[in-house]
């Protein structure tokens, strides 16, 4: 292999032949000039090539630098020295080649399936997808380390304004969750989250329980139902405590007749959180008179569908209004029969099951505590009772009363 001194002249001048040729600069050990085979035309392709030998296990380690006259001797030669004391000092010669990065579509997809194996609600799943195909859908395409923290914050307040703090923090955590996921199998991405960015909106706790003086307006609204279904889903849920999805999807082969008890399959949480409810007398009435409708041999509170006649779970996410009385809105009635259970000082981890709320890891005593189903009825007796006697303003006639005999 020829070795010459070589300048930007001798470069030029180089003839290319009918095969590659290698010539060794001898002003910057390592460094060659590869000149390609000739065209048709007479012209060549000329390009810097970096070859050196390692001095620890004698292997040839070789890289392209550039091509020629885009790379100038100078640029080379300055190439050449920082190869050269990268090999002295163990690194890699060769450029890595970037990783492809997951795109956020594709980081959705991992977060789903995490969720499914952690056993999350299909509900839960389909709307992580839906909300952001619908809300951030541009960015779906795009590899997660592209996604600017910035351009997120700046999402996350346009959502703000036009869809509400609520929506808009919703998306977000969305997002994050997808990119914490990603990152697991991908440990390339930054560390830093798009979403670190976010000044996230204040939630507050919403629908607060019905004050029992507004239990009579709650009854006479109810009365005013001209569908019994709606009625009596709307008992149920003040009875029960169940979420409004999940009651609407009690179906007869879930209620044990025998044993007064509802299984609920798939709840918040997914088949992880099922669990079976001790339904009170008054549940067990509402059901029953569902069951003497017979309006549908699957489920206990049908919807009936316009266009084919089939029956449905009730569908409760809609908005429903047969009174002039605004009617409270189903989170509304769980959180007033978890007040109720509260004021009759029912223990509080019978609470914590009825509402099925996941037990809290760091008390161990709460594990050992595990209440009969017959005790846990009971409670729910007297809860409904108690709610029974509200909606009557039955209750608040005998706290009157048994003020005016304190005074006499």
């Amino acid at each position: 292999m020829p070795r010459v001194r070589l300048t930007q002249q001798k470069v030029k001048a180089t003839e290319p032949t009918d095969r590659p040729q290698f010539i060794a600069d001898a002003g910057q050990p390592g460094l060659y000039l590869r000149v390609g085979k000739r065209r048709a035309d007479g012209s060549c392709v000329r390009s810097w090539v970096f070859q050196r030998d390692e001095r620890r296990t004698g292997k040839t380690r070789r890289t392209t630098i550039g091509r020629w006259p885009a790379w100038d001797l100078a640029s080379a030669r300055e190439r050449a020295r920082e190869l050269t004391r990268k090999m002295d000092l163990g690194e890699s010669i060769r450029p890595k080649p970037p990783k492809e990065q997951p795109t956020l579509e594709q980081a959705v997809r991992l977060h789903q399936e995490s969720m499914r194996h952690r056993g999350c609600a299909e509900g839960s799943i389909r709307m992580l997808e839906v909300e952001l195909r619908r809300h951030v859908k541009p960015w779906l395409g795009r590899p997660l380390d592209e996604l600017a923290p910035g351009e997120v914050r700046a999402r996350h307040m346009q959502l703000s304004r036009a869809s509400g703090p609520y929506l808009a923090n919703r998306i977000m955590k969305h997002l994050r969750a997808c990119y914490r996921t990603a990152r697991k199998s991908h440990r390339d991405l930054p560390a830093d989250l798009p979403t670190d960015a976010v000044e996230w909106n204040r939630e507050e706790r919403r629908d607060n329980p019905v004050p029992w003086d507004e239990l009579p307006d709650f009854a006479r609204a109810l009365d005013r139902y001209e569908n019994p279904i709606r009625r009596d889903y709307m008992l149920f849920l003040l009875h029960t405590a169940l979420r409004k999805s999940d009651a609407a999807r009690v179906r007869w082969e879930e209620v044990d007749w025998e044993a007064g008890t509802l299984f609920r399959p798939e709840p918040k949480g997914g088949r992880k959180k099922a669990f079976t409810l001790p339904l009170s007398r008054t549940a067990l009435e509402i059901l029953e008179r569902r069951r003497q409708d017979r309006l549908s041999e699957e489920w206990a509170f049908p919807a009936v569908r316009r266009g084919n006649g089939a029956a449905n779970a009730c569908g409760p996410l809609r908005e429903y209004r047969e009174s002039e009385i605004e009617v409270p809105s189903p989170h509304r009635l769980r959180r007033t029969w978890a007040t109720a259970a509260a004021e009759l000082n029912v223990n509080f981890v019978t609470i914590q099951l009825i509402l099925n709320h996941a037990r809290p890891k760091d008390n161990v005593t709460f594990g050992y505590v595990s209440p009969s189903l017959e005790s846990m009825r009971a409670e729910c007796n007297r809860v409904s009772q108690f709610l029974s006697e509200r909606m009557k303003g039955e209750g608040d006639r005998d706290e009157d009363e048994g003020a005016e005999g304190d005074d006499g």
